[in-house]
């Protein structure tokens, strides 16, 4: 086929044949995005892969520092290397709602809510299956904007690593790399029992005290 018509399939087929080389083809995001403004949120502890046995799973939480509840629908984290490669998008593909001070959680679980976790609020799986990096940069973006941006070294593989639960959070604050710490606090399943196993970390709740 040749004029127009041939040339924007040929570009097409181009594009859709890059996609699948890379192994970046995702289902097109469906939910309209909810305009934020820098700061609004920001990420507040981390958990990756973990040593040795583990139910937990790896997470990403952030932290509403604005003054109204936010709705996620549409927000992209991005995840790369800090050496520049790996690069990957994942996006909250329903309403997600966060109020004001609250936290959210986003993990490497189905989003069914009968199998997900009840401290994992949106379930990324299908976008993104693999560890969460050591080393990486991490963005939070909606409608285009840079809501949040991490730089971050040495994640731990026993437990979380979190901003200074005795400091106030912000998106700015948390770019003082110093302000982190890992929480490895052994989990206490109360008197009620459990058949988790590994560091729990703090998914949705303030952040313990570095020392």
């Amino acid at each position: 086929m040749t004029g127009p018509y041939g040339r924007w399939f040929l570009s097409l087929g181009l594009l859709f044949a890059s996609a699948m080389a890379c192994g970046c083809a995702r289902e097109p995001l469906d939910v309209v995005c909810t305009p934020m403004s820098a700061g609004d949120l920001a990420f507040s502890e981390l958990r990756g892969g973990q040593n040795g046995a583990d139910s937990f799973g790896q997470w990403v939480e952030l932290y509403n520092a604005s003054a109204s509840e936010l709705n996620l629908a549409g927000l992209v984290l991005d995840i790369k290397m800090l050496s520049g490669g790996g690069e990957h998008e994942i996006a909250v593909r329903r309403p997600l709602t966060v109020s004001a001070g609250g936290y959210v959680v986003l993990g490497r679980f189905t989003d069914d809510p009968l199998e997900r976790p009840e401290y994992i609020d949106y379930g990324f799986e299908d976008d993104y299956s693999g560890d969460l990096y050591t080393d990486a940069i991490l963005e939070a973006r909606s409608c285009g904007e840079v809501i949040d941006h991490l730089v971050y070294h040495d994640l731990p593989t026993a437990g979380t690593l979190g901003f200074n639960g005795g400091l106030e959070l912000s998106a700015a604050a948390n770019d003082n790399e110093s302000d982190w710490c890992i929480d490895d606090t052994p989990y206490n399943p109360g008197d009620g029992g459990t058949t988790q196993v590994g560091i729990p970390g703090t998914p949705g709740q303030r952040n313990k005290t570095c020392e």
